[in-house]
C-alpha cells in the first residue's frame, strides 16, 4: 500500500525474532503511575491532543532511533485510530482494519511541548491513557521508558529528560502492534491501532502524593466509618497531609491534619455522620479536598468518592446491607466513525441511553474504559465489574514467562480505578483456562494489591460447569457465561457463592430470545444477582463503497448509497443498537424485561359512574420509594381523542407493591364499543423516559365495527393487490438464522419459500445442515367468499409434509399496489415481535412510513391493518381473532403476510424455543376479511380508529438498507 513506508523488513525479522525470545521476559512489574498521584489541580495540567506527525511501516521495530521527519511522515489528529487517519490528505488511511488480531506494524509519532515557566520546580510527568499495542516514550531523543498494555494508562517520569529554561522539547513515540503477549489485547473485535486515548502532561513537587485510597469500612443509617490512605514519595520528614470532606450539598462534614510517618504513609479513618450512602439509584458523591505540605512546596488536590459498602452474606450479594439486582450490558468501546476513540459526549449519550432501559450494570469487555467513563458512571449511577485485560492468548496461560505482564496489567486496573465507588468487583480477564499463572494472579489481586472488592473469573458455560462451583478461595462471586433458561431455574439454584452471568442472552441481530424468561428467574432467585447482556452496540468500522442494488442480502449498514458501516459479517453485528445508536427492537425489549418501575394490569374493567380506576404498581428497584424517583404521565384516550391526562407520583417502597388510584373523570363519557386506553409513560422525575404503557379498559373486539357497513363495490381489490396470494413458508433469513444454516450442529433451516396460491401446493427446497437439498411440499386449501357487507372473508389452511423441516413462518401473502406506502394497525407495535421477544411491543394504535426502520418484520395481535397511499386509496384487513401480519418492502411494492405459524428467531447457536416444525405442526390456518377503501368513501369505523394517511409521520430512515431488514425483490419471494 502506498501509504504504508517499508523499512529493511529482513533486519526488522531478525531483530524481533532474537528479541522476542526475551521480551516477555523483560517486561518487569512497575507502578503503572510511575509513584506520582495524578494532579487535579488547574494550571499544573497540559493536554497534548492535537494533530501530531506520523509515519507507519510494516513489520515490527523495537530497537534504534525514531526516524527524522522527512515527506513519508504524514499527520495525524491524537487521539486517533490508524485505520481512520488521513494519510495523504485525501481519506486514504495509515493501514487496512484487521478484526480479532493485529498485522505487525511500527508507528513512530512525533510532537513538540513547552514545559510553563511555573513547573521549572518538581517534576514534569507525561500520562497516556491508551495506546494500541505497546510504545516506547522517548523525550528529545532519549528513552523513557516502554509500557505494554494496550488500555492501562501509564505515567512516565519525564523530568531527567528535558532542556532547560523554555526551549522546545521534542516527543516521540514508537508504537508496535505485535509482541510476545500482545494478543492479551486482541479480542472478538476490531483490532486497531494507535494513541486512541488522551495525552497529557502534568506537574508535581519534588515531595508528592504517590497513592490514595479511600474504603468504606463501616456503614449504618446513621454512620459511616471511612479509612483514608495516603502515601507521599520524595522528603517526606515535615510533610503534612491537610485534608476536608464535603458533603453531596457543599456542606463540609469532617476536617483533619496528620503528619506522614518515617515511611511517608498517612492513615486515618473518619466517622461520618447521617451518611448519604451511594448506590447506582442514589449517585451521591462526597469530595476529599487535600493537600500535601512541605515548606514552601503544597500539592492540592480534589477526589470524589462515595460511601458505599459491597458484601456477600452466604451467596447473596449486597450493597449497603441490602441485596441488588445487576440489570446489565457489556460494553465495547466503539465509534462507527473514529474506530475506538470515544468522545464524552458519546459515552454520555450511551449511559443516558442505559438509563432509559433500566441498565445499572456495566461490565468492562474487555478492558478498562477511558478515565472519564468512570467519572460518569460514579456521578451518573452505573454499576461496572472492571477487567484486568486479557482475553485472546490462551496459549500463553501456561508459560510463566508472562506472568509479569499481567501482574503489570492487574496492577495498573486497580491503582488508577480503586477509588471509583461504582466498581463493585474485579474480573481477573475474560473466558480464560484455569492456570497456574491466572491463579497466582487472583491472589496478587486479593493479597498484594489488598483488593478490597470481590475478585471473579469470568467463564465459559461449559468449562465453568466442569469445575463444579470449585474455584481458588479468592473468589468471591460466580461468573458463568449464556446460561440456558434451563439451567437458570436447575443448576445455577444449588450455588454457595452470588452468581453474576457476565455475559448472557447474546443477541445477534435480531435474535434476542428468552431473555424476559431468563430475567424473570434471576429476578426471583436471591443468589442470582443479575447479568450482561452481550452486548451494547454494534462494532463497526466506516466503509466508502457505492451501493449497486439495495434489493440485496446485506452484512453491512449503508447509511447514504455511498457507504456506512460494517461489521465482520455475523462478529460484531450483535449489540442492542446499530452502530450510529439507533436501536434494535431488542433494545425495546431488554427496557421492558428490566423496567424498575411499572404497572401491572394490561387491561381492567370498570363500572358504570366510576371516575377513576385503581392500578397496580411495581417497585423493582433496590432503594428508593416511588413517589421519590419516578412519575407516571397518563392519557386517556377513547378511539384517537384524548379526554383525560395528569401526572401521578405513586407511593411505593423499594422491591414491594401498590395500589394506585387514577382520577378519570371522563370515564363516565365512553361509549360501549370505544377503544379506550390508558397511556401511562412511566419517567425518572429528571424527564429520562423509562417505559410506555397502555392499559385497556372495558376490552372489546374493534373489528365489529370496522366489519359493518362497508360500501358493496369493496371486495374488488385488483386495484391495490398486483398478484393472486401466495402461499408462503419461512421469512427472509435473519443473521441469525444464516449461521444456522451454516452449524453443522443444529436442524435443517427451510429459509424462504412461496408460491401462487392458485396452484394448491408449495415446494419449499431449503439446505439441511449437512448442506444437502432437503423439500418440503406444502398443501394449500384457500376459499373466498363476499360478505353483505362487501368484505372479502379469506380463509386458508396450510398442511405442511411430514418432513423435520424448520418453518419459520407459514402463511398467505398479498403484493400490494406500489402507490401504497403507508400502514396503520391495531395490535403490538411499533416494533416487530416474535414467540420469545415480544414484550418490547405495546397494544396501541399505530401508523408507520413504508420507509420507517421499525416497519419490517412480524407483528404480533394484530386485529386490523389499514395499508394506503397518502389520499386513502388501499386495503384494509380485518381480523376478528387476531392475526400475525408481516410487512416487507420489496422492488414492486409492500408484501403483507398474513402468518399461521411464527417461528422465535433464536439464540445466536441453537433452535429457537419456539420452534414451527413441518412434521409437527399439522393443519395450520386462519380468517381475515378485506376490502378496498377510496378516497371519500371510507367507512366510519376506519376513519374513527385510524387517522388520515396524510398524518402518517414521515419516515424515520437513518440507513438505506441494513442486516436483517434489508429488502427483497419480489421476484426473489415469489419465484
Amino acid at each position: 500500500m502506498k501509504h504504508i513506508s517499508r523499512i529493511s523488513l529482513a533486519a526488522l525479522l531478525a531483530t524481533f525474532v532474537c528479541s522476542s525470545v526475551t521480551l516477555a521476559q523483560s517486561i518487569a512489574v512497575r507502578d503503572a503511575f510511575a509513584g506520582v498521584w495524578p494532579t487535579t489541580e488547574p494550571g499544573r495540567v497540559l493536554s497534548l491532543n492535537g494533530v501530531w506527525q506520523l509515519r507507519v511501516v510494516e513489520g515490527v521495530d523495537s530497537v534504534g532511533a525514531v526516524p527524522a521527519l522527512d515527506e513519508s511522515w504524514g499527520k495525524i489528529e491524537v487521539p486517533g485510530c490508524w485505520e481512520t487517519g488521513d494519510a495523504d490528505g485525501r481519506g486514504t488511511p495509515y493501514c487496512l482494519p484487521t478484526y480479532g488480531g493485529a498485522e505487525p506494524h511500527t508507528g513512530y509519532y512525533r510532537t513538540t511541548f513547552q514545559v510553563p515557566t511555573a513547573w521549572r520546580t518538581g517534576r514534569v510527568i507525561l500520562r497516556l491513557d491508551g495506546v494500541f499495542y505497546a510504545y516506547e516514550v522517548l523525550v528529545n531523543g532519549q528513552s523513557a521508558g516502554w509500557w505494554h498494555s494496550a488500555f492501562n494508562t501509564a505515567h512516565f517520569d519525564i523530568t531527567p529528560y528535558l532542556r532547560a529554561d523554555d526551549a522546545r522539547q521534542d516527543l516521540a513515540l514508537r508504537v508496535i502492534t505485535v509482541y510476545p503477549g500482545s494478543d492479551f489485547d486482541y479480542f472478538d473485535d476490531w483490532s486497531l491501532s494507535g494513541i486512541h486515548r488522551d495525552v497529557s502532561l502534568f506537574n508535581v513537587p519534588d515531595t508528592h502524593i504517590s497513592d490514595v485510597e479511600i474504603v468504606t469500612e463501616a456503614l449504618t443509617d446513621t454512620e459511616a466509618t471511612v479509612h483514608f490512605a495516603f502515601s507521599v514519595e520524595g522528603k517526606t520528614r515535615g510533610a503534612v497531609i491537610d485534608a476536608a470532606i464535603v458533603a453531596p450539598d457543599g456542606s463540609r462534614v469532617n476536617a483533619f491534619t496528620l503528619k506522614t510517618d518515617a515511611d511517608g504513609q498517612v492513615n486515618h479513618t473518619v466517622a461520618i455522620a447521617h451518611p448519604e450512602p451511594w448506590t447506582a439509584e442514589t449517585p451521591s458523591l462526597y469530595t476529599l479536598r487535600y493537600s500535601l505540605r512541605r515548606g514552601h512546596d503544597r500539592q492540592t488536590l480534589d477526589q470524589r468518592f462515595g460511601i458505599r459498602r459491597v458484601t456477600i452474606d452466604g451467596n447473596v450479594l449486597k450493597l449497603n446491607g441490602r441485596p441488588i439486582k445487576l440489570r446489565g450490558v457489556n460494553a465495547h468501546a466503539s465509534d462507527h466513525r473514529s474506530g475506538k476513540v470515544i468522545s464524552d459526549s458519546l459515552t454520555l449519550h450511551d449511559m443516558l441511553m442505559m438509563k432509559a432501559a433500566s441498565i445499572n450494570f456495566i461490565r468492562m469487555s474487555h478492558y478498562p474504559r477511558e478515565p472519564r467513563f468512570f467519572e460518569l458512571a460514579d456521578s451518573l449511577g452505573f454499576y461496572i465489574v472492571d477487567e484486568v485485560p486479557f482475553g485472546y492468548g490462551v496459549k500463553n496461560l501456561t508459560q510463566s514467562i508472562y506472568y509479569n505482564q499481567l501482574k503489570q496489567r492487574a496492577q495498573a486496573t486497580l491503582r488508577r480505578d480503586k477509588n471509583h465507588p461504582s466498581i463493585l468487583f474485579w474480573s481477573i480477564g475474560n473466558e480464560n483456562p484455569m492456570t497456574d499463572i491466572t491463579r497466582w494472579l487472583g491472589h496478587y489481586v486479593a493479597d498484594t494489591l489488598r483488593a478490597t472488592l470481590p475478585i471473579c473469573y469470568p467463564q465459559i458455560g461449559s468449562y465453568f460447569r466442569r469445575h463444579e462451583f470449585s474455584f481458588p478461595s479468592v473468589v468471591g462471586l460466580y461468573t458463568p457465561h449464556y446460561p440456558t433458561t434451563t439451567d437458570l431455574g436447575d443448576y445455577y439454584q444449588t450455588s454457595d457463592l452470588p452468581v453474576v452471568f457476565t455475559e448472557y442472552c447474546h443477541t445477534l441481530g435480531s435474535s434476542f430470545e428468552d431473555h424476559d424468561r431468563q430475567w424473570e428467574i434471576i429476578e426471583r432467585t436471591p443468589h442470582l444477582a443479575g447479568g450482561a447482556v452481550w452486548e451494547w452496540v454494534d462494532q463497526a468500522f466506516p466503509f466508502r463503497q457505492s451501493l449497486t442494488d439495495i434489493y440485496a442480502y446485506q452484512e453491512r449498514v449503508f447509511t447514504s448509497r455511498e457507504g456506512g458501516f460494517e461489521m465482520r459479517a455475523d462478529r460484531g453485528t450483535d449489540g442492542l443498537l446499530y452502530a450510529n445508536r439507533v436501536p434494535l427492537p431488542n433494545y425495546y425489549e431488554l427496557q421492558r424485561n428490566y423496567a424498575q418501575a411499572y404497572v401491572e394490569e394490561d387491561a381492567v374493567q370498570v363500572t358504570d359512574g366510576a371516575t377513576g380506576l385503581s392500578l397496580t404498581v411495581v417497585n423493582r428497584y433496590d432503594f428508593v420509594d416511588l413517589q421519590d424517583y419516578v412519575c407516571l404521565h397518563y392519557a386517556l384516550t377513547v378511539d384517537r381523542d384524548t379526554v383525560d391526562s395528569g401526572i401521578l407520583y405513586p407511593q411505593c417502597p423499594a422491591r414491594e407493591r401498590a395500589m394506585i388510584e387514577v382520577p378519570l373523570p371522563g370515564l363516565p363519557a365512553i361509549d360501549e364499543g370505544k377503544l379506550v386506553l390508558l397511556h401511562i409513560d412511566v419517567r425518572r422525575t429528571n424527564g429520562i423516559p423509562l417505559l410506555h404503557q397502555t392499559v385497556r379498559i372495558n376490552p372489546s373486539p374493534q373489528t365489529d365495527r370496522l366489519l359493518a357497513g362497508h360500501a358493496p363495490t369493496a371486495a374488488d381489490l385488483t386495484a391495490v393487490v398486483q398478484d393472486a396470494p401466495l402461499i408462503r413458508a419461512g421469512r427472509k433469513p435473519s443473521l441469525t438464522e444464516q449461521l444456522k444454516v451454516r452449524d453443522v450442529r443444529l436442524a435443517r433451516y427451510l429459509l424462504h419459500a412461496a408460491a401462487d396460491a392458485s396452484t394448491g401446493e408449495l415446494v419449499a427446497t431449503g439446505i439441511t445442515a449437512a448442506e444437502q437439498a432437503d423439500t418440503c411440499r406444502i398443501r394449500a386449501t384457500i376459499d373466498t367468499l363476499t360478505t353483505a357487507d362487501g368484505y372479502l372473508a379469506l380463509s386458508y389452511s396450510l398442511r405442511p409434509d411430514s418432513v423435520h423441516a424448520f418453518l419459520s413462518e407459514l402463511g398467505v401473502g398479498l403484493l400490494l399496489a406500489p402507490s401504497i406506502d403507508r400502514v396503520q394497525w391495531i395490535g403490538q407495535g411499533p416494533v416487530a415481535t416474535y414467540p420469545g421477544r415480544q414484550r418490547g411491543a405495546t397494544y396501541g394504535l399505530w401508523a408507520l412510513h413504508r420507509d420507517d426502520l421499525r416497519f419490517e418484520g412480524n407483528h404480533r395481535g394484530v386485529e386490523a391493518a389499514w395499508l394506503s397511499d397518502a389520499e386513502g386509496r388501499g386495503l384494509l384487513i380485518v381480523a376478528p381473532d387476531g392475526t400475525d401480519l408481516n410487512f416487507e418492502q420489496t422492488d414492486r411494492g409492500i408484501v403483507v403476510t398474513c402468518n399461521a405459524a411464527v417461528a422465535g428467531v433464536g439464540p445466536k447457536f441453537s433452535v429457537t424455543a419456539f420452534p414451527v416444525w413441518a412434521d409437527r405442526v399439522g393443519a395450520v390456518g386462519g380468517r381475515v376479511f378485506m376490502a378496498r377503501t377510496e378516497p371519500g368513501r371510507l367507512p366510519t369505523g376506519l376513519t374513527q380508529l385510524f387517522a388520515h394517511p396524510q398524518t402518517v409521520p414521515a419516515p424515520y430512515k437513518p440507513f438505506v438498507t441494513q442486516y436483517d431488514t434489508y429488502l427483497m425483490r419480489y421476484g426473489d419471494i415469489a419465484d
